[in-house]
């Protein structure tokens, strides 16, 4: 019994085969994972720029229905950018600034107040004196750096259209205008309400409202640059998003013929 087994096991062991792979077949088989990952990569970063494109469209979706909920609480009058006339905006002064307003945020405030979901409009702001990663309603998902409270106004990726909202965000006379209502808006379906604002995300967020007549004042680089085809997602008065290439921001005019990518008529 014992001599069979040992001849078992020696037809075991004959039987195995070792397969070995030559330095060529290696290579080849390299070459094709390669070929593979490059043709799969664009893909995958393409779906992943995507993903965070709708992301950045459901924070002004999320914006936009905080925005109607202000209008309907305030006699149909839109939100101002500032709604302290007279005042020069400061950093004490956030809760009167429109992010402030939608975080409800208490005068006189303390951070900490920044980063509690409001009651009335469920929105937060949500990152405290760190520039990254982004996160919360006013910082888009795709940006390189999120926004900061701390400092001097760097608390939004998303720029509200100030010759359509009103209010003031200077103490100069230029840049104070009334408030408005939104019923007076002639064309609501293709007036901007909030936009991407300038690439520079680490800039104070009211002098971005200096450049607001053209389209430079856009981000076009955090969605589909890369492949060539940048935009800046954009949601309009009567609540829909979108978003515009440089090219087509640019080719909206005013009755002037100039670019005045956040111009607004009123009745």
């Amino acid at each position: 019994m014992k001599k069979g087994i040992k001849v078992m096991k020696r037809e075991c062991i004959l039987s195995r085969t070792w397969i070995r792979f030559t330095l060529i077949e290696l290579l080849i088989v390299i070459a094709i994972i390669a070929i593979l990952a490059s043709l799969l990569l664009p893909a995958l970063n393409s779906a992943r720029d995507r993903a965070l494109s709708i992301a950045c469209t459901n924070n002004l979706k999320t914006l936009g229905i905080a925005l109607n909920q202000y209008t309907l609480n305030y006699d149909d009058y839109l939100i101002p950018v500032y709604n302290i006339p007279g005042v020069e905006p400061k950093d004490s002064n956030k809760y009167a600034y429109w992010v402030g307003i939608l975080c409800e945020l208490p005068n006189p405030f303390r951070d900490p107040d920044a980063f509690v979901r409001s009651s009335m409009y469920g929105l937060m702001w949500g990152q405290n004196y760190q520039p990254h990663p982004p996160k919360g309603d006013f910082s888009c998902p795709a940006a390189e750096f999120g926004v900061q409270w701390g400092g001097d106004f760097y608390w939004s990726h998303y720029q509200l259209n100030h010759p359509l909202h009103g209010g003031s965000f200077n103490n100069e006379d230029y840049y104070k205008l009334p408030f408005y209502k939104s019923s007076r808006i002639r064309t609501p379906s293709i007036t901007i309400s909030l936009a991407e604002r300038e690439k520079n995300s680490m800039t104070r967020s009211w002098p971005a409202f200096l450049y607001y007549e053209t389209a430079t004042s856009l981000n076009y680089d955090r969605h589909g640059a890369k492949s060539g085809k940048g935009r800046a997602n954009v949601l309009y008065s009567d609540g829909h998003t979108g978003s515009l290439t440089h090219g087509l921001a640019a080719g909206i005019k005013n009755s002037d013929g100039l670019n005045r990518i956040f111009s607004v008529g009123y009745y």
